[in-house]
């Protein structure tokens, strides 16, 4: 109770007068400059150190940092590329929604794909050496038309991943802070877009290591503070919402389904994270950085969804009037009664969530940022220099910029891509096999037919599971395509259809292969593996 009382003066409240919004701003802005200017400074001694006294760098050491990074650089590199502000508003978000089974799902399912990664990687590294990112191996493994397949599906997943960041810090400071989203939107990506064009991702990863250290403190202050501070009465039932809390919400059963599905295949597709696999120093440091660093970022989601359960469970969350990206900062009032109307900043703590939000956002933005620099590479392998990725980090960080001012819905930005990557991951995972069956059952035409079939068969259930006579053909169609992929609200059925038509189609080619049926001539070319491995 003293430590409680004492907690809430320091940090739960200001004086009459305080201007809460200017604090907001300095104090973001300041802890997001103050990093890039570490990133800034680092680079010319880490490209000192690793290619002497001239400091070059090669496109290959730029985009992949081959075997520099220690096992703890990958383990905060995994976890703080991991983060975003994302993590201050669905985890709390999904568990009001989908109750405490939703909560443990997604949590789990946050970080249990990182360390899957991390053991694929190494046998990716293992089989494929010369490789420096995921396009690479495909394009190795199965040929130039599924790398440009994947290449597509990785940098549209990258892309939806940028803009879903700068949505999100955009309008916690619309929503929560009371002001205009655009300051910290472009503070936030023209910072992260300077460095990474600089440095590339050596100097992501060393920077990693501070933005991460200084997250875990934050979130063990505001845990604390929660801890120390909250003292509401938690009904045995769960209260008003118990129906939504409870194990018996059937969105929370889905999530079972929908959540290890969509972050396994996101998780797949992203640059950002495969970047870690080739820059390990050693497969030990690589699998222990994945272990570390998914453990991390399971166990701070799950914090996060739980400060929104237990502003739920506690009366704090009115569903009809509060802001479902403010369900977190409503535990923040602790033993305080319900204030209807829009929750805004006005405390110490209220400011180091925002602050937390700010740098979790920054290091997930120079993450994918050097993800679509290793992408734009790989498709032009030829073209020399660095100019090439780090214009398109640029060009590509305004461009979002832009789509993100115009107030997208952030859960609606990341079905799209995580539905996407549902429906294409599956050959990618299953080509990491180097068995000699799965050579010749595996093929580009199987991988490209396979994201074809399921991304067609995805579309066409939206549009039956939706018709309406009322429409006609060309409505159905359109609002169909529409709800399958932007409004169907991580409903299980459609990642079933998406993983379940991927199979299929797999499974039918390589029944046809077996049969004998459409086979290539021995001279090599479209329809078979490459076979490298082998």
């Amino acid at each position: 109770h003293l430590l409680g009382s004492s907690l809430r003066r320091a940090v739960g409240g200001g004086t009459m007068g305080t201007d809460w919004v200017a604090i907001s701003y300095a104090s973001c802005i300041s802890a997001q400059s103050a990093f890039a200017l570490y990133a800034l400074a680092s680079t010319r001694r880490i490209q000192s150190s690793l290619h002497g006294e001239s400091g070059a760098v090669s496109k290959e050491d730029f985009v992949s940092a081959r075997g520099t990074q220690s096992a703890w650089r990958i383990a905060w590199s995994m976890f703080a590329g991991s983060m975003g502000a994302w993590a201050i508003t669905s985890p709390a978000n999904y568990a009001v929604n989908a109750g405490w089974v939703g909560m443990v799902a997604y949590s789990l399912s946050c970080g249990a794909p990182i360390i899957i990664l991390s053991f694929l990687g190494d046998r990716v590294s293992r089989i494929w050496p010369d490789a420096s990112s995921l396009a690479d191996f495909v394009g190795r493994r199965f040929g130039p038309v599924a790398k440009g397949c994947v290449v597509g599906v990785a940098l549209l997943n990258m892309c939806l991943g940028l803009l879903g960041e700068l949505t999100a810090i955009g309008a916690l400071f619309k929503d929560f802070v009371g002001a205009e989203a655009l300051p910290i939107m472009l503070v936030a990506s023209s910072l992260s877009a300077v460095y990474t064009a600089y440095g590339g991702l050596a100097v992501s990863i060393v920077t990693d290591q501070v933005q991460g250290a200084f997250c875990i403190t934050l979130v063990a202050l505001v845990s604390l503070f929660v801890l120390s501070t909250f003292n509401r009465p938690l009904p045995a039932d769960f209260g008003p919402l118990g129906a939504q809390l409870s194990s018996s919400n059937p969105v929370g059963q889905a999530s079972l389904v929908v959540m290890p599905l969509s972050l396994i295949a996101a998780t797949t597709f992203s640059e950002a994270l495969w970047q870690r696999v080739w820059a390990a120093e050693s497969p030990a440091a690589l699998r222990f950085g994945g272990g570390v660093g998914g453990g991390a970022v399971s166990v701070v989601i799950f914090l996060f969804g739980f400060a929104g359960f237990l502003a739920a469970w506690g009366g704090l969350v009115d569903q009809e009037q509060d802001n479902p990206n403010l369900y977190l900062v409503q535990v923040l009032k602790g033993g305080a009664a319900r204030v209807d109307g829009a929750a805004r900043v006005d405390s110490w703590m209220g400011v180091a969530v925002l602050v937390l939000a700010a740098t979790m956002n920054e290091s997930a933005l120079d993450s994918m940022q050097n993800g679509l620099a290793a992408g734009v590479a790989a498709c032009f392998p030829s073209a020399r220099g660095l100019l090439l990725p780090r214009c398109t980090v640029l060009v590509a960080t305004v461009v979002l910029l832009f789509l993100a001012l115009q107030d997208l819905e952030v859960l609606s930005i990341f079905l799209v891509s995580n539905l996407l990557c549902t429906a294409s991951f599956l050959p990618v995972l299953l080509g990491v096999s180097p068995a000699p069956l799965a050579l010749r059952l595996l093929t580009e035409a199987s991988l490209v037919g396979s994201m074809g079939f399921s991304i067609s068969s995805v579309t066409l259930f939206g549009v039956v599971a939706n018709w309406s006579a009322e429409r006609g053909f060309g409505g159905n169609v359109v609002h169909g395509a529409w709800f399958a992929w932007v409004g169907n609200g991580y409903a299980a059925e459609y990642f079933l259809v998406a993983v379940g038509a991927s199979a299929l189609f797999l499974a039918l080619s390589a029944a046809a292969t077996l049969a004998g049926v459409g086979r290539r001539d021995s001279s090599g070319g479209w329809g078979a593996g490459k076979g490298d491995a082998s």
